[in-house]
């Protein structure tokens, strides 16, 4: 861009070089930095006027012996798009710096914000940890409470434990006093068995030549037919009433009061028909043909028998029929 400038000289170019630097420097912005806040200071809006110097002596326009100076303006041009490129970095410079800004004072808002919940929570495990501290001192008390008992326990069981090995041993040799008592006591009972075994056995062998030597004297004497057969019938007698309060048992609402032994005539004449001469000295006679008549003498003519003469019977009989 090329301006036309109304000049007498040359010489006269200074004042329009300096009146451009001033324009120039009320044109740059300044930042000023105090205590690390930024502040903006904006450049002067009026805006920058070419003006044309004039000399004193210079005389006006259009007349006579004017003289025109023609100034290059492209280093002014240059200049002014750097001062704009400048002032455009250092907008955006601020820009982000303000943005910048505004974050950390987010982050800072935050931290504070945080850093107050941490004093509360702080607060608040401090009291925790009071209680806490209360607690664990309680506890610890308890603790050493429980370890002396504890302790005490231990000593009180070993204690325990030393009187039972002292038991123990006591019960061992008693346990062995007792085994040999009992085997003394074995000793003395097989002595005893043995010592009865014999007098079992010879009290047996006494009993069986008594036996032997009654039947002799049972079988040689007279009557010995008619005592077998006094036996015999007394043995089915004692047998017949056994059996009949067996029945009388069982059954108590039976009445056997009406059931007779038999006619006393016919047992006369069956005592008249049975003949003990043909039975030898070693024979005993059907007790069926014996019965009645011995049944008929037992109630007509003699006496009821006591257990002991029954007892004797039954011995008798036993050993009669049974040595046969």
């Amino acid at each position: 861009m090329i301006v036309a400038l109304m000049a007498v000289a040359p010489a006269q170019d200074a004042p329009i070089s300096a009146s451009t630097e001033d324009a120039s420097m009320r044109a740059m912005p300044t930042i000023e930095e105090p205590d690390a806040v930024v502040v903006i200071v904006k450049p002067p809006t009026a805006p920058i006027e070419l003006a044309i110097s004039r000399a004193p002596s210079m005389p006006e326009i259009g007349s006579e012996g004017q003289r025109l100076v023609v100034h290059d303006m492209s280093e002014l041009d240059k200049f002014m798009h750097n001062f704009i490129k400048i002032r455009q970095g250092w907008k955006d410079k601020v820009v982000a710096t303000v943005a910048k800004k505004s974050a950390t004072l987010q982050h800072l808002q935050a931290a504070s914000d945080k850093i107050k919940v941490m004093e509360e929570w702080e607060k608040k495990n401090e009291e925790e940890y009071s209680y806490l501290k209360i607690e664990l001192e309680s506890a610890w008390s308890n603790c050493e409470s429980a370890r002396v008992g504890l302790e005490s326990a231990q000593a009180n069981l070993e204690s325990t434990d030393n009187d039972l090995d002292v038991v123990h041993a006591k019960i061992g040799i008693v346990r062995l006093e007792v085994l040999s008592l009992r085997d003394d006591k074995k000793i003395k009972e097989r002595k005893k068995q043995k010592s009865f075994k014999a007098k079992v056995a010879s009290t047996q062998a006494t009993l069986d030549r008594t036996k032997e030597q009654a039947l002799e004297e049972f079988r040689g004497s007279k009557n010995f037919k008619e005592k077998l057969v006094v036996a015999n019938c007394l043995a089915y007698r004692i047998k017949y009433e056994d059996g009949r309060n067996a029945v009388d048992r069982f059954y108590p609402n039976l009445d056997v009061t009406q059931v007779p032994l038999s006619d006393s005539d016919e047992e006369d004449g069956l005592a008249e028909n049975v003949s003990t001469d043909h039975l030898a000295s070693n024979e005993v006679a059907p007790i069926e043909e014996v019965v009645p008549t011995l049944i008929l003498k037992e109630k007509t003519s003699e006496p009821s028998l006591t257990e002991e003469e029954r007892a004797s019977a039954m011995a008798i009989v036993n050993v009669v029929i049974v040595d046969d």
